[in-house]
């Protein structure tokens, strides 16, 4: 264990307050945690979303390190239709669209919180901002190249291959999630 960690483990044992023991993560890590966790959260929207507007038959997950991502096979003109184009992030002092508003409440519902347990500025210095993100991205000037063999990761076993992918994306936008539904992984 390193040493802040440590310290922070530490706080919590001594005074049972998760409160300070929080204010002992650095402060771009708190920042990080809370991004991390609207992300997540939002991730979690857009599955919903998915969910009730495509077939399920043209839905299929990957796994990833906290559960699964949800993405489609195909759109029809109809679904692509009914799919919202944005999906606001989930904040206290958001305003959500009559569409959001159930989504929403079901994710929130899952995790055992509301809207008002967002609104914690005042406790910790931290806040959530509310941003809308699009749904459904197109990754601009996208190039890919190869396969190349991959000398690094063959370990002489078998031959493993590489592939060099390059792509722009808009702003809230992730390249690990491009990848995943690019490679199925």
């Amino acid at each position: 264990m390193n040493k802040t960690s440590a310290r922070i483990i530490g706080e919590y044992e001594k005074t049972k307050d998760w409160l300070s023991a929080y204010k002992k993560i650095p402060a771009n890590l708190r920042e990080m945690y809370v991004s991390a966790y609207q992300s997540y959260l939002w991730n979690e929207c857009v599955r919903e979303a998915l969910r009730k507007t495509v077939d399920s038959k043209y839905l299929y997950t990957i796994e990833y390190n906290i559960g699964s991502l949800l993405f489609y096979k195909r759109l029809s003109d109809e679904e692509m239709e009914k799919m919202p184009k944005t999906f606001q992030t989930i904040s206290p002092d958001m305003k959500p669209t009559e569409s959001e508003k159930p989504i929403i409440e079901k994710v929130l519902s899952k995790e055992g919180i509301g809207l008002p347990d967002f609104d914690i500025r005042k406790e910790t210095g931290n806040f959530f901002k509310s941003n809308e993100r699009a749904v459904i991205i197109k990754p601009g000037d996208f190039r890919i190249e190869g396969p190349f063999r991959d000398e690094l990761n063959d370990k002489g076993r078998s031959k493993s291959f590489k592939m060099i992918v390059s792509f722009a994306l808009p702003k809230g936008s992730y390249a690990t999630i491009v990848t995943k539904r690019l490679f199925n992984r």
